[in-house]
């Protein structure tokens, strides 16, 4: 909650430093183009709501692989070379199967049976931890290599869509949060993983798993939108404002704030009254 006194804080620069930051700037902006109109099509066509009130976008990237390329081998390499790692250090070991574990058992991915694997055609995605055993929360951070590059140079990111922005600038969201006598922040946990991804588009998203060094290798597909990936920010801002439309009757005072008032899956609001806010 903000008290009485406001601090403003302002900077002064010289009119060649600003002509520095103009040209930084346009670089900066050069990486956000609008959504492409394609994209937004898409996503009204294929969205839907399952029972569990999780929001599943159809198609996804720019364009399938048009003719076949081999990316497994590169995967499995990779994972052996993440074990050597793993088995020296066993607090790491326990933090990655813990975390590949949950993947699995919130649903998160699936495991495919090679018997019966009819997928077309598939890409795998290697992966690889950031450990961090001093950091007093997350001492572990999986990371998915979505730019890989496949047999033919290119990567799953290579051929999806960035999808530009729809939320507002971080700039917008601080000045409106400023406004407010009462004041509150949240965030949406695990975000990317409460968007499901098609089945059509899961064997794109694979990644390769043993237990052990000894043990055989199992393949798994991602079955919700994966960090690393181009569109994973478009897919979760987007699954956001479109649910804010789609429920606005339900929840008349929420929906605004999805529209408004996230920064990614970060949200920073306020009312005129503590009531107000709490509702």
């Amino acid at each position: 909650m903000l008290g009485e006194k406001v601090g403003n804080l302002m900077i002064y620069v010289k009119q060649e430093e600003l002509a520095d930051y103009e040209k930084i700037k346009q670089l900066v902006l050069k990486q956000f183009q609008p959504t492409p109109r394609v994209l937004l099509s898409q996503f009204r066509r294929s969205r839907k709501l399952p029972n569990e009130n999780y929001v599943q976008f159809a198609t996804r990237i720019e364009a399938m692989f048009d003719y076949y390329c081999e990316s497994r081998d590169i995967a499995l390499k990779r994972l052996n070379a993440l074990w050597t790692r793993l088995i020296r250090d066993p607090q790491y070991l326990k933090l990655y199967r813990d975390f590949i574990h949950e993947y699995d058992q919130l649903g998160h991915m699936k495991e495919v049976v090679t018997e019966i694997d009819n997928s077309e055609i598939d890409n795998y995605m290697p992966h690889h931890g950031i450990f961090r055993p001093e950091k007093s929360t997350t001492k572990l951070r999986v990371v998915f290599n979505a730019t890989n590059p496949t047999s033919n140079g290119l990567s799953l990111n290579s051929i999806q869509y960035n999808g530009g922005l729809v939320q507002n600038d971080l700039f917008t969201i601080m000045t409106k949060f400023r406004e407010h006598p009462y004041v509150f922040t949240a965030y949406v946990k695990m975000m990317y993983r409460m968007i499901f991804i098609h089945e059509s588009q899961q064997p794109l998203l694979r990644i390769l798993w043993k237990e052990s060094s000894e043990d055989p290798v199992k393949t798994f597909e991602m079955k919700t939108v994966t960090y690393g990936t181009v569109s994973a920010p478009i897919l979760a801002t987007r699954t956001l404002l479109q649910l804010s439309r789609d429920e606005e009757r339900n929840f008349p005072l929420a929906a605004p704030v999805l529209r408004e008032n996230f920064y990614m899956d970060d949200v920073l609001c306020g009312a005129a009254s503590l009531m107000e806010a709490k509702a």
